[in-house]
């Protein structure tokens, strides 16, 4: 009866909690029952574990095909979308400029890759460097990339105009891989030799046989820059002849290297109107050199050619604007008429003494002298002596010495701009002459011994002035703007810092203020100061600031 009475027994029975009491055999099938039921428990969990992984992997897939049908909705309707390819080219060649490669570029998006790709002028500014760093091994042979990607670029410039920057080096003992990128480079540059605008070429002590750079014509060649050593006369030479016969745009000359392959008689050098060289040039090629608007002469000279007189034929040069030179000899400039020069730089590692007035250049108005030069201030302020109208003069480096032809300065000079920078000393003959016949409204002092003494000198006279002189010339009343940078003690700063407050005070009471003063490597500002507005106080400057890459005393006149 127990068998007969457990075998009703079934999972189903357990559904509620049974009211009477198990026999021993009721116990034994009970627990084969539970074991089943455990059993099939555990399937059910794994079966219910494996479905919502499978649901979650599901979903998961799902939501990562509506995440990028969104994102390209969104790239569909975005408003960069709307403009031609021809418009979204022109903005990435703006905002990327060409000191990036476009290849990173091509990788952001499909947009900006096909607008790249579709845009010859991503790819018209073009670096050519073979480097031991770009060699790739490709098939167990080594390989430098550098040469396919020129050639890709040149294709993909399509039909614009190339700018394009060959950096020759090789390295010591030489690098098979890259000799024959350089040996392969001649044939790719031929494919697109007619599209070079600019090409510059940076010889870096490269010794390779390499006879041509270009045996095609440079018909549209507006720039040629070339710097290298004396042995890159190997590709030059035929370079330049090339040059010579087939590029009739040629206007922008760089040429920094051997004097000896500079030769005259060439018919570019009448197209030109930039040229700048290395080395003293054969006056017969500067005399060809009539359409030039900006002439730079990169040479050092020697102590003894610095002093001795070079003797010149008269040399005319009709256009030139713009004209910057390491130091030649006075007789050099005078042998020059230069009827519209305007700015005039000199430059000299030598230590020379300029006694003598400038040669009349008529158009002259910003003159910069930097360097190791005692300079007579008469010979550029005195235009009685040097028919000069110059307007501003920066003068760095320098001793300002005693004016020889003070006396000689009967009319006053229109000079109104003048920047001191690094002058090691200026005697008070010097600063006199200044004041009376320089109409300066813009005195800039930069670090200079001798800026206690000037400030020192512009207030003793201030002080000892009256509004009964003529025209208040011992207070130089065209000065509206004084701009002040010294490194000096504390003490001395104070000091200074007094004077120019009573100066201030003392040609506001004589009705000449001063528009503007400020201040250089002052840590706090005067209040009083302050009050006498209008005033600067620009607190402490940077030492980086003192290397100014501009030229102050130009003022725009640059040709």
């Amino acid at each position: 009866m127990a068998r007969q009475k457990f075998k009703k027994l079934s999972p189903e029975s357990f559904d509620s909690a049974p009211s009477h009491l198990p026999s021993s055999q009721d116990k034994i099938w009970a627990q084969q029952i539970l074991e089943e039921l455990e059993d099939r428990s555990n399937s059910l969990s794994q079966r219910l574990t494996r479905a919502r992984q499978q649901q979650v992997k599901t979903m998961s897939k799902a939501l990562e095909t509506t995440k990028q049908r969104m994102a390209n909705i969104r790239h569909f309707l975005a408003p960069i979308r709307s403009l031609p390819e021809e418009l979204v080219s022109f903005i990435l060649q703006i905002a990327w400029g060409n000191g990036h490669s476009p290849w990173t570029l091509a990788h952001v998006s499909r947009c900006f890759r096909t607008a790249t790709f579709n845009s010859p002028l991503m790819w018209n500014n073009i670096l050519f460097r073979a480097t031991p760093s770009m060699i790739r091994n490709v098939g167990g042979v080594e390989r430098c990339h550098t040469g396919p990607q020129l050639a890709a670029a040149l294709q993909r410039s399509k039909k614009a105009l190339i700018t394009l920057t060959i950096e020759l080096k090789l390295p010591n003992g030489g690098d098979p891989a890259i000799e024959a990128v350089y040996k392969s480079m001649p044939g790719v540059l031929n494919t697109a030799a007619d599209r070079l605008h600019s090409l510059t070429i940076l010889d870096q002590g490269f010794d390779y046989q390499l006879p041509n750079l270009v045996t095609k014509g440079l018909k549209n060649l507006h720039t040629l820059y070339v710097s290298g050593p004396s042995k890159s006369r190997r590709y030059l030479e035929p370079l330049l002849a090339l040059v010579d016969k087939t590029s009739p745009n040629l206007q922008d000359m760089t040429l920094l290297i051997s004097p000896a392959l500079i030769t005259p008689g060439r018919e570019c050098w009448q197209r030109l109107t930039t040229l700048v060289l290395h080395g003293i040039p054969k006056l017969a090629l500067m005399s060809q050199c009539l359409n030039l608007r900006s002439f730079h002469l990169h040479c050092h000279l020697g102590p003894r050619e610095a002093t001795e007189p070079l003797p010149v034929p008269p040399i005319t040069l009709p256009n030139l604007e713009h004209f910057v030179t390491h130091f030649f000899p006075v007789t050099f400039f005078r042998s020059l008429f230069l009827p519209a020069l305007v700015t005039l730089e000199i430059e000299s590692n030598q230590h020379v003494n300029v006694t003598e007035p400038f040669p009349p250049f008529p158009s002259l108005v910003a003159l910069l002298l930097k360097g190791r030069f005692s300079i007579d201030p008469s010979c550029f302020i005195a235009p009685s002596l040097t028919s000069l109208s110059i307007r501003s003069t920066h003068i760095a480096g320098c001793v300002i010495t005693t004016p020889r032809h003070y006396k000689d300065c009967t009319t006053p000079s229109i000079l109104t701009k003048l920047v001191l920078e690094n002058v090691t000393d200026m005697t008070d003959t010097a600063l006199t002459m200044l004041r009376h016949h320089a109409q300066i409204s813009s005195l800039n002092i930069t670090p200079v011994s001798s800026t206690p003494s000037i400030i020192r000198s512009l207030w003793s006279t201030a002080l000892h002035s009256s509004a009964a002189d003529d025209n208040c010339k011992a207070l130089c009343p065209s000065l509206k703007n004084l701009r002040v940078k010294f490194r000096s003690p504390r003490y001395k700063q104070v000091a200074i810092l007094g004077m120019l407050q009573a100066m201030a005070m003392v040609r506001e009471s004589r009705g000449i203020p001063l528009e503007s003063i400020s201040f250089l490597r002052f840590r706090h500002g005067s209040p009083a100061l302050k009050e006498l507005l209008p005033l600067t106080d620009e607190g402490q400057e940077a030492d980086s600031d003192s290397d100014q890459s501009t030229c102050d005393a130009c003022n725009g006149y640059h040709g």
